[in-house]
């Protein structure tokens, strides 16, 4: 576990790399509640999860998971593109030098990585790619963000991401779509490409943002620059008229979006795979439960090693 907590200078900006089922919209709020922050949630979100250059069309997946993609989410999708959230980025930017603030910002790792490196790490891991920056960020904005890693055991966070989806959605464990939401191996290439390149980032675990909050807070507040007094563990609700529009992204986000706060339920100190493979076989059974034992299997040593580095 990275132990140092120095930080030569407060960074300029941030952006978190997180997935989903990290408590990545709780870690979000948390961090938010910092005077010396402007947040930008998700600034890639609505082009390359929820619209027409969603990196999903280039996934192998079943026939009824392609219709869904192809044409059953088209009434849920924006008209953003990247170029124009990326203006959008640039916009709030501005806004945070204007304020003397510190731009914070987060986004799945899916959905910053550009979506032919995001295949070619998840295809063939061995095929490192050669460019310098792997995310939509543009290159002059590349270099001038904090790389923070968001993560978390991979037995909730693949557990809850398939409860999340397989009620209402047509994706699968067998799914190549469902593989890289639940994937840890673009984010390890990723933090490992950030040290190629003289950049330590830094890395947190959702879970110890609920249950290790106060001796996390202390670490990060040094390494972002920021007063730990200023992190609050309570909020208010999200404003209405803030919420977002579109129907998905409400329904992603209903639950922050009521949040008052970290609330912290029994702790669990192991995750036991056998334990929750007959839990699997008792709720779903069939095909699908050795599909996601072989995905906790896949990416237990990516998230042990992340772990190794974090705060």
């Amino acid at each position: 576990m990275a132990s140092d907590t120095t930080n030569p200078s407060p960074p300029r900006r941030i952006m978190i790399y997180d997935s989903m089922r990290t408590r990545s919209h709780l870690f979000f709020r948390y961090l938010s509640t910092s005077p010396k922050f402007h947040a930008a949630y998700h600034p890639f979100i609505m082009a390359t999860f929820l619209g027409e250059e969603r990196w999903a069309l280039s996934a192998k997946v079943s026939p009824v998971r392609r219709k869904e993609i192809e044409t059953d989410m088209v009434p849920f999708l924006g008209t953003d593109t990247i170029a124009s959230l990326t203006r959008s980025l640039r916009k709030n930017i501005a806004t945070a030098e204007a304020k003397n603030l510190t731009l914070l910002s987060n986004e799945h790792i899916f959905n910053i990585i550009r979506p032919e490196i995001l295949f070619q790490l998840h295809r063939n891991a061995s095929l490192i790619p050669t460019e310098e920056n792997w995310t939509l960020l543009p290159s002059d904005l590349y270099p001038t963000f904090t790389p923070l890693f968001l993560i978390r055991h991979p037995i909730p966070k693949i557990d809850s991401t398939y409860r999340s989806v397989v009620t209402d959605m047509t994706i699968r464990a067998s799914d190549e779509d469902y593989e890289i939401l639940c994937s840890y191996g673009p984010m390890r290439h990723l933090f490992d490409h950030y040290r190629s390149q003289g950049v330590e980032p830094i890395v947190v675990d959702g879970d110890d943002i609920v249950f290790r909050t106060e001796e996390v807070k202390g670490v990060l507040a040094a390494k972002l620059g920021v007063k730990e007094e200023g992190l609050r563990e309570t909020w208010e609700e999200w404003p209405e008229e803030d919420r977002h529009e579109n129907p998905l992204m409400k329904m992603f986000l209903s639950t922050i979006y009521a949040s008052r706060g970290i609330e912290r339920p029994e702790r669990r100190d192991e995750w036991n795979l056998e334990e929750t493979v007959r839990m699997w076989e008792g709720k779903y059974g069939g095909e699908e439960v050795g599909r996601l034992r072989k995905l906790v299997e896949v990416n237990i040593p990516h998230w042990e090693y992340l772990s190794g580095f974090k705060v």
